[in-house]
């Protein structure tokens, strides 16, 4: 909640779906909860990021 990217990627993930073939109309609902934090990512995903 609050992301200043939140319009850009509402519109990325829009125009994303309406390229795949037979959708013709698309309707985003943002989910706030639960909320997301490092505690949520995968052992592998830390790792990649260099999160311990």
């Amino acid at each position: 909640m609050g992301c200043p990217l939140t319009t850009m990627l509402d519109d990325s993930i829009h125009e994303a779906l309406l390229a795949v073939p037979g959708i013709t109309s698309v309707d985003i609902h943002l989910v706030w909860y639960p909320q997301w934090g490092p505690e949520r990512m995968s052992r592998y995903a830390k790792m990649a990021l260099g999160i311990h």
